[in-house]
């Protein structure tokens, strides 16, 4: 075996520690990622169901009123479509 060859072998181990290190780094970023978009969607779960209930309360217990503001939010939005 030459010099050249032990310095390849070397060289190629070298490369492979930090091809595994950098592997590594990647995966563990990569689970960072999927734990916060998992806790982001148990925060956007929560909150949407938070938000049904308390129109779905307010449309039980006042109908009348949840009709207003239905006809007025239609209203409102179709003033702001109609402009040219």
């Amino acid at each position: 075996m030459t010099e050249a060859d032990v310095r390849q072998g070397r060289i190629n181990d070298q490369l492979g520690t930090q091809l595994e290190s950098i592997s590594a780094q990647v995966e563990a970023k990569v689970e960072q990622g999927r734990n916060k978009m998992s806790e982001w969607k148990s925060t956007v779960q929560d909150k949407s169901k938070e938000t049904f209930n308390t129109v779905n309360d307010f449309t039980q217990n006042k109908p009348w009123q949840a009709l207003g503001v239905a006809v007025l939010a239609g209203w409102v939005l179709g003033m702001l479509m109609g402009r040219d």
